[in-house]
């Protein structure tokens, strides 16, 4: 009875070591794979942007040019560039050119009448009678043909701004280019008319943490939010100036970018998700002393080996000496 006792209290001891010998070398390993960094590429860049039209067409009421007489288009219309808009109507220059269409009027009475006259006296002359006072009727015929120059050359000042006025009593605004109009109808006071091209882009913002990474001619893929289609197009616009500061850091600015697309399926307004290649290859700081770091070999063990690598953004970038999958030391140790 004391030897079986014996042989199950070895049995249960022998359970015990072998449980802790186990969790002794699942800790070691787990600590191992800790320290271990597996040299990887970065993850895809994600940057959200806008399907926007590539061109765009802005009209604001503009009071100078008087009442809006004629709106000629509808919300969502597809019209081509040179189509009519819509049209003002000045009713100051209405009220100008009434009162010249009138001096116009009297002008002409004045040259008819400077014409009857002028007839009356070329029949007196014609006759080649001699009369008395002849001189004074020679004189008089001069100066009424004199004065009939002058009020014809007033009369075609008149005319020419008559027609100046006329061009600015109707005034017409027309498309710019083949799209779809829009019609503001919140903005009241102003009065908002866009119209928005057929060819439509992507249009999103980079920091200058990436903007190295892109450039014009490059190819990227996006998703639209909720649509796991991928759609893709080419950047052919990069902003060289920044056109914000980020909110949470002034140091770090933004950058617009355009990329062209083709797709019938996304429309003005769409959000999208912007997907950029990364090729950047990031290792820890703490494991790297003097270029050098500690790379696991074919046969499981670490060697010092050299590598190339720069700072960039506050971070440590390869350059060369280690390869994506390679193991290293994620703290440099002689160890």
């Amino acid at each position: 009875m004391k030897k079986k006792l014996i042989a199950i209290c070895s049995i249960l001891l022998i359970c015990m070591l072998f449980v802790v010998a186990v969790q002794f070398l699942l800790k070691k390993e787990d600590k191992v794979n800790r320290e271990v960094f597996v040299v990887q590429n970065a993850p895809d860049i994600i940057l959200q942007g806008k399907v926007m039209a590539n061109t765009t067409q802005v009209i604001r009421k503009n009071s100078e040019f008087g009442k809006i007489k004629n709106l000629f288009v509808t919300n969502g219309q597809s019209i081509k560039k040179g189509d009519v808009i819509l049209e003002y109507l000045n009713s100051a220059v209405s009220e100008e050119l009434n009162s010249l269409e009138n001096t116009i009027k009297r002008q002409n009475r004045i040259i008819f009448g400077l014409k009857k006259d002028i007839d009356e006296y070329e029949k007196r002359i014609d006759s080649k009678e001699n009369f008395d006072g002849q001189q004074t009727v020679n004189a008089d015929f001069d100066k009424l043909k004199e004065q009939l120059a002058i009020e014809q050359i007033n009369l075609e000042d008149q005319i020419s701004r008559k027609s100046v006025m006329e061009s600015k009593e109707n005034i017409k605004v027309f498309s710019e280019l083949d799209g779809i109009v829009y019609i503001d109808e919140t903005q009241s006071e102003e009065f908002i008319v866009s119209i928005h091209s057929n060819s439509k882009i992507v249009s999103f913002e980079i920091s200058d943490t990436d903007y190295s990474k892109i450039r014009k001619g490059d190819l990227i893929n996006f998703k639209k939010i909720n649509d796991d289609n991928v759609y893709n197009g080419e950047i052919f616009f990069v902003s060289e100036i920044p056109t914000k500061n980020s909110e949470t850091n002034t140091q770090k600015s933004f950058y617009n970018v355009k990329v062209n697309i083709q797709s019938t399926n996304l429309k003005i307004g769409d959000r999208v998700f912007v997907s950029l290649k990364d090729e950047e290859i990031k290792i820890p700081r703490t494991s790297i002393k003097d270029n050098f770091v500690y790379k696991k070999n074919a046969e499981g063990n670490f060697e010092r080996t050299e590598i190339t690598c720069i700072e960039k953004n506050g971070y440590i970038i390869l350059i060369s000496g280690l390869i994506v999958g390679d193991e290293i030391k994620e703290v440099y140790s002689d160890d």
